[in-house]
């Protein structure tokens, strides 16, 4: 890539870390949707797993310097970016973006059907996670290590699930959306600041 599209990644990774930063109902960020989006429309396709997992990996140390040096303040205060699930939470995002890659070559209307798949991937595969510390005994163990216990993990989490699933279709909307008015309205500024799908 060139400087100028370097940087234009690299801004793209701040503002979802920033999305991730401000304050929001739980679930609701762009993450995800930047998985879906990248792995969609970028080349290489390697970028559609680095930028949602950079952005995610930026807003975690800056939760966790942040709180160490008590500079944080409201609802991210006391805060923890590196967590007891991070490996899983980084895994069912990369899977989002493998589900991205189906988008490949087609129109918007494949991208809320996309979103859908994304996020209830996203959310078993968390959530799961969250169940299976149960059955390994392990200190953040909060359900019995049982069917009932993975069916009530799972319906501890469907709020959650609701505001991931509205944060990645109006995350989607805005990326591959504003992505489609870009290359109508100036197709040349887009070759030039993104390495978008048509290219090798």
């Amino acid at each position: 890539m060139t400087g100028y599209r370097v940087w234009v990644m690299a801004g793209v990774v701040v503002l979802t870390a920033l999305g991730r930063l401000i304050p929001h109902p739980p679930g609701f960020a762009p993450v995800c949707a930047l998985a879906l989006f990248g792995a969609a429309t970028l080349t290489p396709r390697w970028l559609g797993v680095a930028l949602p997992l950079a952005a995610m990996l930026l807003s975690d140390v800056f939760i966790q310097i942040g709180t160490q040096l008590g500079l944080l303040s409201g609802w991210l205060a006391g805060g923890t970016g590196f967590y007891h699930f991070m490996a899983i939470v980084y895994l069912g995002v990369a899977a989002v973006a493998g589900v991205g890659m189906f988008l490949r070559g087609r129109g918007l209307a494949f991208v809320p059907a996309g979103a859908l798949v994304g996020s209830v991937v996203y959310f078993l595969v968390t959530n799961f996670a969250v169940w299976l510390e149960g059955v390994a005994g392990g200190p953040l163990a909060m359900y019995p290590p049982t069917w009932d216990g993975l069916v009530e993990c799972y319906t501890m989490a469907l709020p959650f699930y609701r505001a991931s699933l509205a944060g990645d279709l109006f995350y989607c909307g805005v990326l591959f959306g504003g992505l489609a008015l870009a290359e109508a309205v100036a197709p040349q500024l887009v070759r030039e600041a993104i390495p978008v799908r048509d290219e090798s």
